[in-house]
This record gives C-alpha cells, structure tokens and sequence, in this order.
C-alpha cells in the first residue's frame, strides 16, 4: 500500500510559487475541464509508488523544465466518466491522460511565467519510468486525491541532464 507524507510546513527547499503553481493548476484543470475536485495530500510517496501511468514533458526555452506527472488507470477512468459528454468517441486511459497532462503543463506554465509562457513549448513529451526523471530533487512536487485515486505531479527548474539509474 503506498503512503504518503504529511502536509509539510512551508520550507525554504520548496519554492511557493512552483508548489503554488502545481497546486492551482491540478485544482484548475480538473475543475475547469473535468468537474473534479482534488484534495492536496503533500509530498507523494517516498520512492516511486507503482502508477502506471506516467507522462514525463521536457522543456528547454528559454531554460531547461521538466515535467512529471503520474496517476493510476483508474484516475484515468473517472476523468473519463466526468468528462463523457464533451467527447464524441471512445477514448483510451493513456490518451485522457495525454490530454490531461497537456492541460496541466500549459496550466502550470501560464500560472508561473504568465505571458511569459509562450517560449516554453515542450521538446518532448513521452510516457516514462522513474529511472527517466532527473537526478537530484525536484524543485517542487505534490500528491493529490481525486475519488480515492492518487495524482503525483513533480516539477525541476533545474537539474543535471542525466538520469537515474
């Protein structure tokens, strides 16, 4: 069973405005596009937890960000359920998911640099394993609840181009 930390107190490690940029952007996209209401859990598990879904975005104008963001099949079947009406045919886990980190990266950057956002287009977006993240520390990260699913998302601002592993 995979357990997750306590809501930390505010810490000099965490940049606010990233973690506050996680937080707004998870909450404003579930909300906006799936009618989904999340609850902030803290720091997600320490080691990887088994999500199987996992969508990893690089960015590198005008500097180097790395987006990652994971969940289950099932959170993929509840964003699937609540947004039913507004798709035309059937969709599949990873490709709702796609969509959802799509809305959360442009979410996340809008909210961070503002108008500001426009150079930062992704370079590449692929489904990965923790093996594929950065080493060190994420700049930010957070875990959330949506319907007794869980949603990890981990941000670097900076970071060493090599992986772990």
């Amino acid at each position: 069973m995979t357990s997750y930390a306590a809501v930390p107190e505010p810490s000099n490690q965490i940049p606010q405005s990233e973690l506050n940029g996680i937080l707004k952007s998870v909450d404003s996209v579930l909300q906006s596009w799936a009618n989904l209401s999340s609850r902030y859990i803290g720091m997600p598990a320490e080691g990887p937890a088994t999500l199987p879904l996992e969508l990893s975005i690089r960015f590198s104008a005008p500097f180097s960000l790395f987006l990652n963001i994971r969940t289950t099949s099932e959170m993929a079947q509840v964003i699937i359920c609540s947004i039913r009406g507004q798709i035309l045919f059937p969709i599949s886990d990873e490709e709702v998911f796609k969509e959802f980190a799509n809305l959360l990266s442009d979410r996340l950057m809008g909210y961070l640099w503002g108008n500001n956002r426009r150079p930062f287009k992704p370079d590449q977006q692929f489904l990965s394993v923790p093996q594929n993240w950065p080493i060190g520390e994420p700049t930010a990260c957070a875990a959330f609840i949506v319907e007794n699913s869980p949603i990890e998302v981990r941000l670097w601002t900076e970071f060493e181009g090599g992986e772990r592993g």
